[in-house]
């Protein structure tokens, strides 16, 4: 990682990228657009910073998993879970998210 982040235009997210599909490191969870958003929607994080979402993402999960969890977070994000229109009746967490836009709870 250390060596990597000295290389011009690479920071973590890119990092974490090359050392999981290149060499089958897991040194920290690739934090995205996709990834930041979707993690605070489920409440995972409260954070925007993407070393800190990282951060309270890598303990949720496996160390094996933390790539296989960013991709999925942005293919999830890309084709349902929209930044501005999440299709919250098609998707398959729409149980567990605080952030379901087709529940109506009462206004406190």
């Amino acid at each position: 990682m250390a060596e990597l982040l000295t290389l011009p235009g690479v920071a973590r997210k890119t990092a974490n990228v090359v050392l999981a599909n290149a060499f089958g490191i897991h040194h920290g969870v690739t934090v995205d657009t996709h990834v930041k958003r979707l993690s605070h929607r489920l409440g995972l994080t409260e954070h925007t910073d993407p070393l800190r979402v990282e951060r309270d993402l890598m303990p949720l999960l496996p160390q094996m998993d933390w790539e296989n969890w960013s991709i999925r977070l942005i293919y999830h994000g890309r084709s349902v879970c929209d930044a501005r229109q999440p299709a919250c009746q098609r998707c398959v967490l729409s149980d567990l998210c605080p952030n379901n836009q087709d529940v109506q709870r009462p206004r406190s």
